[in-house]
């Protein structure tokens, strides 16, 4: 979908690969500017020598939580950008895990700029699409019905939130 986007709506949409942005900061963050039509300043890129301040906003506390998750989170927001990390799925990932990623996000990854880590054989390939397709299934109904919905008269959208919202009510009792 992003691709079809993309090549519809060039205009609209600036793909960063997390890669890029941490290899060539300057560069990418350049780039960002100028998709958005404001000036780039250098100084962008030293937020972090600049007074740390606390994110107070509730928003900002209860996405985050009070895990140790999400501190880090926190924390790693007012760091440096770190290359460290960029590829480390290469050296994470089992080799299992691997193969299945290259498998079911192949083709995308390719149109992003990511090569495949393993080369699967074809037997190996069909059964991880076997074993994937009753949840491709179920996101390609849910994405049916959300298309569907958009296209259903109000009211009607209305009772089916309604119906909804007693459901839920009656499953947290």
């Amino acid at each position: 979908r992003l691709i079809r986007l993309m090549e519809k709506h060039p205009e609209r949409i600036h793909l960063v690969r997390y890669e890029d942005l941490v290899e060539q900061p300057e560069q990418i963050c350049s780039s960002i500017c100028a998709f958005l039509g404001i000036s780039y300043d250098p100084e962008m890129l030293t937020y972090h020598e600049k007074e740390k301040k606390i994110f107070t906003s509730a928003e900002v506390k209860e996405e985050l939580g009070d895990s140790e998750r999400g501190k880090k989170k926190y924390s790693d927001l007012a760091q440096k950008i770190d290359n460290s990390r960029a590829y480390s799925w290469k050296k994470e990932l089992s080799e299992k895990d691997m193969t299945i990623c290259d498998i079911l996000c192949g083709k995308n990854g390719k149109n992003f700029g990511y090569l495949p880590g393993t080369h699967p054989t074809v037997i190996k390939r069909l059964s991880v699409k076997l074993l994937s397709l009753p949840q491709k299934m179920r996101t390609n109904f849910e994405m049916l019905k959300n298309d569907i919905m958009y296209f259903m008269p109000i009211g009607w959208k209305m009772k089916r939130f309604k119906k909804y919202v007693r459901q839920m009510s009656s499953l947290k009792k």
